[in-house]
């Protein structure tokens, strides 16, 4: 059962590369930078919005970061959650594409069953026939006489 699960993350995995049309690495290099950026932009943003004279722009991105459990924590959430919901799109297309191809071949199958059992009828109709005309003959040649063959 694990062996069929990671199978199916392989598939997957693949399924999600191929929609992306790049690489593994040029997914998670994406990836890896898209946490980098967001968490610049939340210590970076307050740091501009909150200028006044008395405090200048390093100072202000200096105490954020220092600060910053809330930024750290938001990038950590969105990076899991972007991650989480990607990849369980992917199974669960994964999943629904290979349902829908083994329902396909179920459904070949039952047909190919259904022809053969047809062929297999009448080849069987074919044969008891047969079996019964040489008998049928033999009937009659047995009710034959001697004077009726002359």
């Amino acid at each position: 059962m694990f062996n069929a699960f990671l199978h199916l993350l392989a598939r997957s995995w693949a399924n999600l590369m191929t929609r992306f049309s790049m690489s593994t690495l040029g997914f998670v290099a994406v990836l890896c930078l898209l946490p980098l950026v967001e968490y610049t932009a939340l210590v970076v943003i307050p740091a501009l919005l909150d200028r006044t004279p008395q405090k200048s722009f390093k100072n202000n991105l200096r105490e954020g970061i220092n600060s910053s459990r809330r930024a750290t924590l938001i990038t950590v959430a969105t990076f899991c959650f972007f991650w989480v919901a990607v990849l369980g799109t992917c199974i669960a297309g994964t999943t629904y594409s290979e349902h829908q191809s083994l329902v396909a071949t179920n459904l070949q199958l039952k047909q190919k069953v259904a022809d053969t059992s047809g062929e297999r009828d009448d080849w069987k109709s074919k044969f008891e026939k047969s079996e019964k005309e040489p008998r049928a003959r033999s009937a009659r040649m047995e009710n034959i006489t001697p004077r009726q063959t002359v």
